[in-house]
């Protein structure tokens, strides 16, 4: 009997360490786990710091290239304006047609000078595929100058096609916020077109959102 109720006493020692042992593991599993969570959430804030980076820096450099263009563009209406009153002047003239030869000539210089094209509008496009996996920047004047077209209809045509399309200020104070929502557990990433409209900005929203 005594051997029987040592083994008894050893049994239930051994089921005593081994539920201690199941509860370290499984605490050590939790911690291991919300440690991984952490460092893939922080992975992903520093891609969006990296595609703020990118985004802003592209954002520079075209609007350098636009104002150069719009300072060419204005120097060749001047020059145009000045040739028109010229040209045409001396063509009215010598025509003999004309009371006012020089106001002929100031009428087509005033329409040289009248030319106008939009410079120096970028945007940055948030396409489908969400934040950051489908973002670009837009030069919304060069196109609206390649297809002769007014700055509005680029903007409607590219939103027909899934785009979002804001400010570079507002993209990177958007970018901001998602960060802080991100190392929250606030939101996943890639965070889709729906997830950046105007109605869901505050940080109290939304539920945690697993990855």
């Amino acid at each position: 009997m005594e051997s029987m109720t040592a083994c008894c006493e050893l049994l239930e020692k051994l089921r005593c360490r081994a539920r201690e042992q199941r509860d370290i593991v499984a605490a050590l599993g939790k911690a291991l786990e919300e440690g991984a969570e952490h460092l893939y959430r922080r992975d992903l804030a520093q891609r969006l710091d990296s595609l703020k980076a990118d985004v802003l820096r592209e954002v520079e450099d075209i609007r350098r290239t636009e104002m150069a263009l719009a300072s060419d563009f204005t120097q060749g209406k001047l020059i145009d304006g000045a040739l028109s009153f010229v040209m045409v002047s001396l063509a009215a003239t010598l025509s003999g047609r004309h009371k006012q030869p020089l106001a002929v000539g100031a009428r087509a210089a005033s329409e040289a000078l009248d030319r106008a094209a939009p410079f120096g509008e970028v945007r940055v496009a948030v396409g489908p595929g969400g934040v950051p996996d489908d973002v670009k920047v837009i030069t919304l004047s060069q196109m609206a100058r390649e297809r002769d077209k007014p700055e509005s209809e680029i903007v409607a045509a590219l939103e027909a096609q899934g785009y979002r399309l804001m400010t570079p200020e507002i993209f990177s104070s958007l970018l901001e916020r998602m960060k802080r929502r991100l190392l929250t557990r606030v939101i996943a990433l890639p965070a889709t077109r729906a997830a950046l409209l105007p109605e869901q900005a505050s940080d109290d929203s939304e539920g945690p959102v697993s990855r």
